[in-house]
């Protein structure tokens, strides 16, 4: 038998790596700007920012992503949540299918996401783990870098951006079905993403539909990856965590009980006693005697005797 090759057509072709960040700007943040003669692809993560790509503004949502050509003058304005966490990644591409990505905002399905997190997963083997560095101007590989890390992160894009441009051309078989959460990296992804969402809403106002709609992910599946990591439901665990920021301000010194029921939400002061007190047994001005006779101890005993 005579073997004939077939030859795919190589859409997309990722030729360069310029830079790669994971960015978590504050409320308020604001990049002036910049363009360069090459692609820039952002990923909100968590939160949402305001794009603009020559002079057009974006609102990049939650699970959204939104692409920059080459020589587009583009701005970030995190004004859209109290945090923004931006994954950006820019490279060289002669692939003009690219094109039809420029300024729309797609909404990422769950095989994306993925494959963004095993890129975050691989660069932080391959350039170091802080990716939050600016003033990064060239992909260093480590010393110690897997083999073929740089390869596999460009391998990855190309896959994503094929997959975006099936999302983008509205083909009804495009959307892949969700895939089953086994894998332990993206069970951890996963619980650190919402951990970090519940910190930066400490005041209550987390709701389970918000952080099911920020993560991407249902309620069932939320629900039940916290009680097989953390032994612990995601409410049961958020209230956990105000109680822990309580703790802490409690601790300081510098507020009353009062004023950290205020500051972490709570519907009243018997309220936010009633349940620091189920929690951990003694009520907010019970904890605040018990800290600061312990601290008092410890001064006492550290005096110099005679």
């Amino acid at each position: 038998m005579l073997y004939q090759p077939y030859r795919p057509r190589r859409i997309i072709q990722v030729d360069a790596l310029y830079s790669l960040h994971y960015f978590n700007f504050r409320h308020g943040y604001f990049f002036p700007g910049e363009r360069h003669d090459f692609w820039e692809l952002v990923y909100a993560d968590m939160g949402g920012a305001t794009l603009e790509d020559d002079g057009v503004e974006l609102p990049l949502r939650p699970g959204q992503c939104c692409l920059h050509a080459p020589n587009a003058f583009h701005t970030i304005r995190a004004n859209l949540a109290p945090q923004a966490n931006l994954f950006v990644i820019s490279f060289a591409s002669d692939s003009p299918a690219l094109h039809a990505l420029c300024r729309q905002m797609l909404s990422l399905n769950t095989e994306c996401v993925r494959i963004i997190r095993r890129i975050l997963q691989e660069a932080h083997v391959f350039c170091g783990p802080i990716l939050d560095v600016s003033t990064q101007a060239c992909l260093t590989p480590a010393p110690d870098a897997p083999y073929g890390s740089g390869q596999i992160i460009a391998c990855n894009l190309e896959l994503l951006l094929i997959l975006l441009l099936r999302l983008a051309s509205g083909d009804p078989e495009a959307p892949l079905k969700r895939a089953p959460i086994t894998d332990e990296q993206d069970m951890q992804s996963i619980i650190v993403a919402a951990e970090s969402f519940m910190r930066s809403h400490l005041d209550g106002s987390m709701h389970m539909e918000d952080i099911c709609k920020i993560i991407g992910v249902s309620p069932t599946t939320l629900k039940r990856l916290f009680r097989q990591c953390l032994d612990a439901g995601v409410m049961e665990h958020y209230q956990s965590l105000r109680l822990k920021e309580a703790c802490r301000h409690l601790r300081t010194g510098r507020v009353n009980v009062s004023q950290v029921a205020y500051e972490l939400g709570y519907s009243s002061l018997p309220a936010f006693s009633r349940q620091f007190r189920r929690v951990l047994g003694v009520t907010p001005r019970e904890y605040t005697l018990l800290v600061n006779d312990s601290v008092g101890d410890r001064r006492e005993n550290s005096q110099p005797s005679g």
